[in-house]
């Protein structure tokens, strides 16, 4: 016969367990945010290290967190992102009761037919119980972790469902992380070309002059234009000049220094931000990019491979010069560039 005091002390035992287990979920949530894929706007590594946690705290054989795509409608679509996995259809009324519930605890899949789809991208696997918890953002399902058990039906513990619940909020706030990175990303890159736009750009340079000034560091500053780029448009088509645009954009990228920050200026314009390097050596880098660009031969659609050149001028910053100013150096050396020909580059006066 048990004691009230043997039970007493289980009772605390388990809320013990319980509280070491929220403070190790709180840990483990700190270190996955700052996963760098995460910060980058990609949730998938740092879900997936959540999922694999989770299986083995819940002694199941296997986790996955699946994101909503469509969460509404006949047309609701649910893809595994972590581990990477299949695009499903969900049954409507296992997105209802997902809506509805904290967790949904499913025994025997035998006797459920709203897990067709579900134990269908488990394959070859035979899931024989299921442990579902709704991620939740605004209110609403983003998605949902998957506890899968094999070897037979499993009775599902409330601790079960109160971890299961802790997962899946995790998982929310992990997708909502990486949401707001990727529309940050989205913010400050070029849509064509993937580079910084000008708004980001400016902002970078901004912060790189404030460090020349403190640090008394050197900074140069290049301006890039394609060669006869209203040609290309007019000849051959405005995807035939996106193409050529992208293909510039990963000229640059490739041929740049990784300290070197590149952005899209506008129209068939560049700017290049040199950091910690003078004009010589700004000079040299512009160079080999030119190089680079004129021997590749650039798909522009249909017809032969597009050949173009860039022209370049290169200002340094002084100081006490504002980044319009440096900006504007640069411009006019481009200009000179061209009207001694094209397909070259040229350095800036000083700043007066």
């Amino acid at each position: 016969m048990t004691r009230p005091q043997d039970s007493d002390h289980s009772g605390e035992r388990a809320l013990a367990e319980l509280a070491a287990e929220l403070a190790e979920q709180r840990r483990a949530l700190a270190a996955l945010e700052r996963e760098p894929a995460l910060l980058a706007g990609d949730p998938g590594p740092a879900l997936a290290r959540l999922a694999e946690a989770a299986a083995r705290r819940l002694r199941v054989d296997r986790a996955g967190v699946w994101r909503l795509r469509r969460p509404v409608g006949d047309d609701a679509r649910a893809e595994r992102i972590a581990p990477p996995g299949p695009t499903i259809t969900p049954a409507p009324s296992l997105l209802a009761a997902l809506a509805r519930a904290d967790a949904l605890a499913i025994t025997d899949t035998r006797r459920d037919p709203r897990l067709g789809a579900l134990l269908a991208a488990a394959a070859p696997h035979a899931v024989a119980a299921v442990l579902l918890a709704p991620a939740i953002l605004g209110g609403a399902p983003a998605g949902f972790v998957c506890f899968e058990h094999d070897g037979g039906p499993r009775r599902w513990r409330p601790r079960d469902a109160l971890l299961a619940g802790l997962v899946a909020d995790a998982a929310a706030r992990l997708l909502a992380a990486a949401d707001e990175a990727h529309l940050r990303e989205l913010a400050t890159r070029d849509a064509l070309t993937g580079l910084h736009n000008r708004r980001s750009l400016a902002e970078v340079g901004l912060a790189e002059i404030e460090r020349a000034r403190r640090h008394g560091a050197r900074l140069s500053a290049a301006m890039i234009d394609i060669d006869h780029f209203k040609r290309i448009n007019d000849t051959r088509g405005h995807a035939a000049g996106d193409a050529v645009l992208r293909a510039v954009a990963a000229c640059l990228r490739a041929g740049l220094r990784a300290s070197d920050i590149c952005g899209r200026w506008g129209g068939e314009e560049f700017v290049v931000l040199l950091p910690e390097t003078d004009s010589s050596a700004a000079l040299r880098v512009l160079e080999r990019t030119r190089e680079r660009i004129v021997a590749t031969p650039f798909s522009a659609g249909e017809g032969e491979p597009e050949r173009v050149s860039i022209s370049a001028g290169v200002a340094e910053w002084s100081a006490g010069e504002s980044l319009d100013a440096l900006i504007d150096r640069a411009d006019r050396a481009c200009y000179a560039a061209k009207r001694a020909g094209r397909d070259r580059t040229a350095l800036a006066a000083p700043s007066p």
